[in-house]
């Protein structure tokens, strides 16, 4: 990095903070959850802001005397520090007003400074990985989770506030809500589920199953739903399938096209033919369904969600499929694979808040599960029940050989955080790769019987 290129710091900007803190009383925790003192450019500014956050937390004064008398336990030039002292405080103004702005200037100078620095580390890398031929994907996947720990580090959450500063924009959401006839829930597309299942922006939705009984599917025609509704972003990381038996099952459920005819491609007739037709002219220009197929970790896809957000805009809904082989952890010792599961799944959760949109994650049950599912069978549960803020679990009732066959599948809400739990209908449609809502039964007079 060069020193005196100004794009990565300001001497300005920093005395403008120090000599704000210095001179107004009780400003420090204006902008200690912004700054740190490593987010100084110079080590003089970075000392002094140590001075001050260690006589703030210590609730003391910070004035310029009492900075100074800490400085001199640190074992620096009293003259030196002293004059500088006096300078600052004669040279640079003191606002109050601007000091919040100054501070986050300065903590995206800080961020710029720290990426140039991994970016110039990795030129060295790569060039050492290309001398020793070493898989060079794998090193720019290193770049890429560090410059996404960069972004991490300095993305700040607002601290504590009280009811009165947060109730007027609350209540005006609601007013609004009300007036315009506006949901704050995400639609699903199923009517059931969006009747007794509030699931929000910036929560994580767990769907738990056990093989083949339907959890892709369900999760995919969920994102597909919202997409539909939305005309929006989603994204749907599918680390167990192909993208292209992805797109299998999409025409199938969206085209009402036999499964098997999709895969095989054999079998059409003319009706088949035309709904091929129709799903291209519904689809094949405007549905911004995104599909990755890559055994991603949790920091490749916060890039590759970024990528998609600067691109196309907010991003509604993100699919998870499935957590226990996120970023290859299916290989790890199963001692330490309930750790890992514990803070990917805090991460998806991040990701719900951090994107504005619900996260949905699928997760496998235990092998030894048996009979009607309950939540402590999902595989490494411990912190997926504690994270989760919906989980639902996807069970086939038997069917007594005496009875005709049914399509009616138990979907069981273990766990809502802001509602009740049960256990909801759908109709399970194999053969066109979708779940649906169910028909009410209708009695001899027309009269609904039967609701779920």
């Amino acid at each position: 990095m060069n020193l005196n290129d100004k794009n990565f710091y300001s001497m300005d900007l920093e005395k403008a903070v120090l000599a704000s803190l210095m001179s107004i009383e009780n400003s420090y925790f204006d902008i200690s959850h912004i700054l740190k003192p490593s987010d100084f450019f110079a080590f003089k500014h970075e000392l002094i802001y140590r001075a001050i956050s260690s006589l703030a937390n210590a609730n003391e004064p910070y004035d310029a005397l009492m900075v100074m008398d800490y400085l001199k336990t640190q074992n620096i030039n009293e003259a030196e520090y002293s004059q500088y002292l006096s300078e600052l405080l004669s040279t640079s103004p003191a606002t109050r007003f601007n000091l919040k702005a100054y501070a986050e200037r300065l903590r995206a100078l800080s961020a710029l400074r720290q990426a140039n620095q991994i970016l110039v580390n990795g030129r060295d890398i790569l060039a050492q990985g290309l001398a020793e031929g070493s898989n060079y994907a794998d090193s720019i996947n290193k770049i890429i989770e560090n410059l996404t720990a960069v972004i991490d580090e300095k993305t700040v959450m607002k601290g504590a506030e009280t009811i009165s500063q947060l109730l007027p924009n609350f209540l005006d959401d609601i007013r609004n809500n009300a007036i315009n006839e506006v949901t704050p829930f995400v639609k699903t597309g199923f009517i059931e589920i969006d009747n007794k299942v509030n699931i929000q922006s910036g929560e994580l939705v767990v769907i738990g199953g056990r093989p083949a009984q339907g959890k892709t599917t369900l999760g995919q025609v969920i994102l597909q739903n919202i997409v539909e509704n939305t005309k929006g972003v989603a994204v749907f990381f599918s680390m167990e399938m192909a993208k292209t038996q992805v797109l299998q099952r999409f025409t199938s459920s969206v085209g009402d096209i036999i499964l098997p005819k999709v895969t095989s491609g054999q079998g059409f007739d003319v009706d088949d033919t035309i709904k091929l037709d129709t799903v291209e002219r519904k689809y094949g220009k405007n549905c911004n369904l995104f599909i990755d197929d890559r055994k991603l970790t949790v920091s490749q896809m916060r890039s590759e969600l970024n990528k998609i957000r600067n691109r196309h805009g907010k991003i509604e809904a993100i699919l998870v499929d499935y957590l226990q082989i996120v970023g290859g952890i299916d290989s790890v010792n199963s001692a330490e694979k309930s750790a890992i599961i514990s803070k990917i799944t805090e991460s998806l959760k991040d990701f719900s808040k951090e994107y504005d949109c619900p996260v949905v994650a699928l997760a496998q049950l235990n092998r030894n599960a048996m009979g009607r599912p309950k939540m402590s069978d999902l595989a490494e549960c411990g912190g997926i029940e504690r994270v989760a803020d919906h989980i639902w679990l996807i069970y086939h009732p038997p069917v007594d050989d005496d009875m005709p066959p049914t399509n009616e599948v138990d979907i069981i809400v273990e766990k809502q955080r802001q509602g009740a739990v049960g256990t909801l209908k759908l109709k399970f449609e194999g053969q066109y790769s979708r779940f649906a809502n169910l028909v009410p039964e209708i009695d001899e007079n027309g009269i609904p019987t039967k609701f779920y």
